[in-house]
């Protein structure tokens, strides 16, 4: 039966992904409005952003520069560094494993790697993907200036540890800590189960299978597509003027490897974060730990680290998904299960707000949807009020409605599909009381409410 259940969910997410088109026009309009109005009042300098809707309808848009002094706007083709969102990408690949029987999250690591300096064997592989491990953070400020003193050199994921890992931070299991060398390490276990590159697998299981034609690994894929400019102030002058992507060398990309080796775009990360979160990708049992989080705050909005997984809160809801941050970028992907509502923004300028523009977005979404839902659901009318044994709905002519009978605390009771014209719903095992008719015609759900006899 599970196998059937997630090969119907599988058919399912085939089925959506076809049908995946614009936004509705007004909806667009409105959006943009609010990405620019707030482009404008943070001062941002370029933005490429995607919101993907609960019918797969899609919002791509951008706002700002690739190049404020020139006037050059952000292109279609360029591309922007995903920094930690990669390790997103890398614990959805991480769970696979496991659901294969490849790896077990409690497996440790001294199981594959005995030998690396500073990394107590006993480590599990879930302590390492929770960031739980004590393994301290290898990108020092001696690692990274690497990156454009020696921007040609080539580092293994061992390579890169031995050479700049120090002392364990804390003995693992005891504490939360997030370090890039966990995710290069994961990288390592994933590899030698596997036989492949992490590129490979990558490429593989998650970029063409889900539409990602514009995702590249680096070193080892190059992408024939630009790199959008991208923004950083080194010089300290509080002016974000300094071009940053000389940074983004060779030995960078090959240095942080799974920590954030990924050229993307803001389409495409969405496309993996709501197939991920949707449970497309792996099983209720894997999304629930990646959504369990240890409660640590990582700046406005999000407040919890799971498996690979950083948890945000917007107007009483929780998204997953996860942040990423490297010279000149800063990033967002998130999904949110209730609503199906997914939202990636990529902006080339580092040390920005991501939540503000979040949250901007998805209030101008909420309210815009909450408008719609309203208009679909006038569009129902209940007839008699209240009811004995038999609810009276009335459909106007050429809707069809999903709808819902839920007590007042919001237990499930019912459900059904409303056809246009009359609707006879049997209320007679309902006891009596107050009951909430939910009704969802595709844009958010509205309740009414009604009385048992």
């Amino acid at each position: 039966m599970k196998r059937l259940v997630l090969l119907t969910l599988s058919l399912l997410f085939i089925l959506t992904t076809r049908a995946q088109g614009p936004v509705d026009a007004e909806l667009a309009e409105k959006l943009q409005f609010t990405l620019d109005s707030m482009v404008g009042k943070m001062k941002l300098i370029g933005v490429a952003v995607n919101i993907t809707l609960p019918d797969n309808s899609v919002w791509n848009a951008t706002s700002g520069y690739a190049n404020p002094y020139t006037q050059d706007v952000i292109e279609p083709d360029q591309l922007f560094w995903s920094a930690s969102m990669c390790k997103e990408f890398v614990g959805g690949l991480v769970m696979q494993l496991a659901e294969e029987g490849k790896i077990s999250l409690d497996d440790k690591i001294g199981k594959y790697f005995n030998d690396i300096p500073y990394v107590d064997t006993n480590i599990t592989l879930r302590e390492i993907v929770k960031h739980r491990s004590g393994i301290a953070e290898f990108l020092s400020q001696t690692a990274t200036q690497q990156w454009y003193t020696n921007p040609n050199k080539v580092w293994t994921p061992r390579e890169a540890l031995e050479t700049y890992l120090k002392p364990k931070s804390f003995n693992h299991g005891t504490s939360f800590e997030y370090s890039n060398s966990n995710f290069v390490l994961l990288v390592m276990v994933i590899e030698k189960v596997t036989g492949n590159t992490i590129a490979q697998e990558l490429n593989t299981r998650f970029f063409p299978p889900l539409g990602m034609t514009r995702t590249y690994f680096l070193p080892e894929n190059q992408p024939s597509e630009p790199v959008v400019t991208c923004w950083s102030d080194f010089n300290q002058d509080g002016t974000w003027d300094d071009q940053a992507n000389f940074i983004h060398s060779t030995c960078f990309a090959s240095m942080v490897s799974g920590a954030g080796a990924m050229l993307t775009q803001a389409e495409e990360v969405s496309k993996y974060t709501r197939a991920l979160y949707s449970g497309q990708l792996v099983n209720e049992t894997s999304l629930a730990e990646m959504k369990q989080c240890t409660n640590v705050s990582f700046g406005p909005n999000c407040n919890g680290y799971g498996a690979a997984t950083m948890r945000y809160s917007f107007f009483g809801r929780n998204y997953y998904g996860h942040g990423g941050d490297i010279s000149g970028f800063t990033n967002l992907t998130i999904h949110q299960p209730e609503t199906n509502v997914t939202l990636t923004l990529m902006i080339n300028q580092d040390l920005q707000n991501r939540a503000l523009l979040a949250s901007a977005l998805i209030k101008k979404l909420n309210t815009i949807t909450t408008e719609i839902a309203e208009n679909q659901a006038d569009q129902t009318r209940i007839i008699n009020n209240p009811v004995q044994h038999e609810l009276l709905l009335e459909v106007k002519a050429g809707q069809t409605v999903a709808a819902e009978i839920r007590s007042v605390e919001g237990k499930l009771l019912k459900k059904m599909t409303l056809s246009s014209g009359r609707n006879g719903v049997d209320t007679s095992d309902l006891g009596t009381g107050v009951y909430q008719l939910v009704l969802n015609a595709g844009m958010g759900p509205v309740c009414k409410r009604f009385m048992k006899h």
